[in-house]
């Protein structure tokens, strides 16, 4: 819970769900990546308020120094000490899972963003609404709803959320296609393509999981023994190129491995 719109609307509708789903028990997490001068105070009124409503609540401010992140992705990496505190806290308390706020537009963001960085077919899908992620499951209801829809539902409990600066930033990538991306797109193609490429992210997540499973006999035929593991050259023979290429993908994925498109293609040429 940042206290801000997307994951304020999370709380509120758990904090609902627990009528419907007996013994459902939630505690709040929160993380102050220190940013900005107002945050320790919302931290603190967060604290109240959560635990005036009899929910546990956790938090961490963080002492990493933005000045020493200086070359690489502050995003990034403010996203993994966020989910590292997330996974402490999980594995602490005895969570079954992380529910996060990702929404609709994230969800868009996310998909457009790994097209212009060259992801493959498969891995421009976007984010999952389950996954596990070290050991954790995390889960993302909101992934099919608008902002909107959202900001309507704060509306309606009289929720009036944070609101933090850095998401208007421009210094960010994803603030800057929030507003200046996005709303030349829509300018131009004269329609919604934040619903658009949300759809297309759905569909190659089906897509990826139809392919997997299909793949899933291929890879059970692996060999493994003192000398390393491989997979017999014979059963690529039956498969076409784009199968090939990501049995070889998956068969990697399973040893932590991953391998260049230029690899790639040598490692096809020579099948």
């Amino acid at each position: 819970l940042s206290g801000g719109v997307d994951s304020s609307a999370l709380f509120h509708s758990l904090l609902e769900s627990r009528s419907f789903f007996s013994g459902l028990e939630i505690q709040v997490v929160h993380f102050d990546h220190a940013w900005r001068e107002e945050s320790r105070e919302e931290a603190v009124e967060l604290r109240e308020y959560v635990s005036g409503l009899g929910v546990a609540f956790h938090s961490k401010r963080s002492d990493t120094i933005v000045s020493d992140l200086r070359g690489k992705n502050l995003e990034d990496e403010a996203r993994k000490e966020r989910y590292a505190f997330f996974k402490q806290i999980s594995l602490l308390v005895g969570a079954q899972g992380v529910v996060l706020a990702h929404q609709r537009e994230d969800q868009a963001e996310t998909v457009l963003k790994r097209i212009f960085e060259g992801a493959g077919v498969l891995t421009f899908s976007g984010m999952l609404p389950v996954l596990a992620f070290e050991g954790v499951a995390l889960w993302r209801p909101f992934l099919t709803v608008p902002r909107s829809s959202i900001e309507e539902y704060n509306k309606k409990h009289g929720w009036v959320p944070f609101l933090d600066r850095t998401n208007l930033d421009s210094q960010f990538l994803r603030p800057r296609m929030r507003k200046e991306l996005f709303p030349e797109l829509e300018r131009s193609f004269g329609k919604n393509v934040t619903a658009s490429l949300s759809r297309i992210g759905e569909e190659v997540l089906e897509l990826k999981a139809f392919i997997e499973q299909r793949l899933q006999s291929f890879l059970e035929k692996r060999v493994e023994d003192v000398s390393g593991s491989c997979l017999p050259a014979s059963i690529f023979e039956s498969l076409s190129r784009f199968e090939k290429k990501e049995l070889i993908r998956l068969f990697l994925c399973l040893y932590k491995v991953t391998i260049s498109r230029a690899s790639l293609n040598t490692a096809l040429n020579l099948l």
